[in-house]
């Protein structure tokens, strides 16, 4: 055949060119499993052959007789595939270069099955014109409905993305999403808070780490490590060190999560910036120790002279008086105590709102407990022609546990209140079980009862539930108790009608102790002392700076019997302690030159200079915070004295010195 010859015109084929019979029958099995067929087109005649396999491929009996027109062929192609692989076709030919369509034909149950056809043209003749084409057909139906899965897959993750950007950069705060050390994602916030684009920090989260304050870098460091090892959320707060330079405070938190079809661990964080909130919160803090120093300064300035005033009254009233004299002295005394009780009730509830009391937990005697109370009470409503009454549920343990002293100032404000506004009848008083760990406190009264108006207040400082005749009362009682009560896990709740009397509930924590007697608070002197003169035998050293003050603790251990030596300030104290060999030492904690913690540090540090044995020391302050307290007995105090001090505070006191001087002997 010579180039100017045309095709031979493609037909029926009964055998392949070269191959026996055996060869032919392993490729037709070989082309059948791999679902591939062979196809020639006659650019001339038009006339397009199909072999067996491709008539198979497309659900048909072979019919290798027949041949299709390309017009017949492209009546089975789907309509938006023509229109997009026949200018391939056409160019593919054009060109003499093969090419590759997919398409979906006919199948001969009425449904479309996607194919790959492959082509390459022949050309012939001096023109090289294009004469044939042979390709194959490869049925790719499967391969297409992997690809529209992928295709779903990643539209749906497209969506996800755009919604998850869209998320992240709408919070105004930064957010992150890393895994390990590698940043995958940091949104846009992050150049206005820390001053760089996203771009700047790549994919290594040490650079943001890098931001960190050096001297919380390692603190946040050892925080997100922690959170990393255990698996739970980070959350801390620490500064940043901006680009300008400018340092914010941050509040950083991060979450892990659990990336299934990738099987890694993923941790998104967020920062917010919180400059402000500890700009106010420092303020806050300045202005709490502002009112802390505020109120020991009030506290000193009231208890001094309220000292001076209270004990001297009372060593008056042990002297011959008559009885106008002595009803005089009775006044100065109720009012005395009442000032007080406002000084003592305004530092105890400032201390609770700032959440510095904290309850303890030991045994207690329920029932004598709440006899004691009611005790305490009963002078006062005697007074007052009231019946005073206490009665505790006989299915409550003998021994309970709480804080004693928490739980008697409660009481001590509810029966006091309830007193003070009963006018007739009774007070009653009654403890029953709630649940097997809590208990119900009612106090009840005959008293005038409160409107529902005013019942909203009765629970606010200064509130006096609208008894505006009744100016000697502060009006801070019930508040001190309902934030008392909630230390003690529990609350007070209100049952009142005009009339009809008022009835306080209180519910708290009180679970069963074991049967053992609790160890009885000291109430008096030592066994054996002598109740009158419980100083007997004593020599005390005391350092008050103020004169009246002296007078009085003077005044006060020498009528218990002890030998007494009072000087003004601290560095009289240490000479003296040198000189006398004290058993006591009462130090007030301000005085001049050298005040009483500066004292009792010196002391100590000669004690153990010296490997002395250890003088007993109480602190004399007119300063009644918790804090006082504690910051008293780091410096090396051995007990606490509040001023005013009388007569019972006192005796405790020597009590106790005889007690420790046993011990040391």
């Amino acid at each position: 055949m010579t180039d100017e010859e045309p095709p031979p015109s493609p037909g029926p084929r009964t055998g392949m060119a070269g191959m026996d019979e055996a060869d032919e029958q392993r490729y037709r099995l070989a082309q059948e499993a791999a679902r591939f067929g062979i196809w020639e087109w006659d650019l001339e005649s038009d006339r397009i052959y199909w072999d067996a396999a491709s008539w198979r491929m497309l659900g048909y009996e072979p019919a290798q007789d027949r041949i299709l027109s390309y017009a017949e062929w492209r009546t089975q192609i789907h309509p938006a595939d023509l229109e997009r692989i026949e200018p391939m076709v056409r160019e593919g030919i054009a060109r003499g270069e093969p090419f590759t369509i997919e398409f979906r034909y006919r199948h001969a149950d009425g449904g479309w099955l996607w194919i790959q056809g492959r082509g390459q043209t022949t050309r012939w003749g001096p023109d090289r014109a294009p004469a044939y084409v042979m390709g194959a057909h490869v049925e790719i139906e499967q391969l297409k409905e992997t690809e529209a899965a992928l295709r779903q897959r990643e539209q749906a993750l497209s969506k996800s993305e755009r919604r998850f950007r869209q998320m992240a950069e709408s919070i105004d705060e930064i957010f992150l999403l890393r895994t390990g050390n590698e940043l995958l994602y940091i949104n846009p916030a992050c150049e206005r808070f820390l001053g760089y684009p996203p771009e700047a920090f790549g994919s290594d989260f040490n650079s943001i780490l890098a931001m960190v304050h050096p001297e919380d870098r390692e603190r946040t460091r050892a925080a997100f490590q922690e959170a990393e090892a255990s698996g739970e959320p980070s959350d801390v707060v620490h500064r940043i060190v901006r680009r300008d330079g400018e340092v914010r405070w941050f509040h950083t938190q991060g979450y892990l999560l659990h990336d299934e079809q990738d099987g890694c661990l993923l941790r998104t964080g967020t920062a917010r910036d919180v400059t402000a909130y500890k700009a106010l919160q420092h303020q806050l803090e300045a202005a709490n120790q502002a009112k802390s120093t505020f109120l020991n300064a009030v506290s000193h300035d009231l208890r001094t002279p309220l000292n001076a005033l209270m004990g001297f009254t009372d060593l008056l009233a042990e002297s011959p008086l008559d009885a106008e004299q002595r009803r005089y002295i009775a006044l100065c005394q109720s009012a005395a105590q009442r000032l007080l009780g406002l000084i003592d009730t305004l530092l105890e509830l400032t201390s609770l709102q700032n959440g510095q009391v904290e309850a303890s937990r030991q045994p207690v005697a329920l029932r004598s407990f709440l006899e004691a109370q009611l005790e305490l009470m009963r002078r006062q409503a005697t007074g007052k022609g009231l019946a005073l009454a206490g009665h505790v549920d006989p299915d409550l343990p003998t021994y309970v546990e709480t804080d004693p002293n928490r739980l008697a100032q409660v009481l001590f404000n509810l029966i006091g209140n309830a007193i003070d506004y009963t006018e007739a009848g009774s007070v009653e008083v009654a403890v029953e079980r709630d649940s097997p760990e809590r208990a119900r406190i009612t106090v009840q009264d005959t008293g005038p009862g409160i409107s529902q108006e005013r019942q909203q207040r009765i629970f606010e400082p200064f509130e006096r539930g609208g008894q505006a005749e009744r100016q000697e009362h502060h009006g801070l009682g019930l508040a001190v108790a309902r934030e008392l009560a909630r230390v003690l896990g529990g609350d007070i709740e209100l049952d009142s009608e005009p009339g009809a009397g008022s009835t306080f509930t209180v519910t708290l924590d009180l679970p069963a102790a074991s049967d053992e007697a609790p160890a009885a608070p000291p109430s008096g002197p030592a066994a054996g002392a002598d109740a009158e003169r419980p100083g007997e035998g004593l020599r005390v050293l005391a350092a008050e700076d103020d004169g009246t003050n002296a007078l009085l603790l003077q005044r006060l251990l020498e009528g218990a019997g002890c030998t007494v030596k009072v000087v003004a300030d601290g560095e009289a104290a240490l000479a003296a302690a040198a000189r006398l060999g004290p058993d006591l030492v009462v130090l007030d904690l301000e005085m001049p030159r050298m005040d009483g913690y500066q004292a009792v540090e010196a002391l100590r540090a000669q004690e153990a200079a010296q490997r002395a044995p250890r003088t007993p020391v109480a602190a004399l302050t007119a300063h009644a915070l918790q804090e006082t307290r504690q910051a008293c007995y780091a410096a090396g105090f051995d007990t606490y004295l509040s001023k005013p001090v009388g007569w019972p505070a006192i005796s405790q006191l020597l009590a106790w010195a005889h007690r420790f001087r046993e011990d040391e002997t």
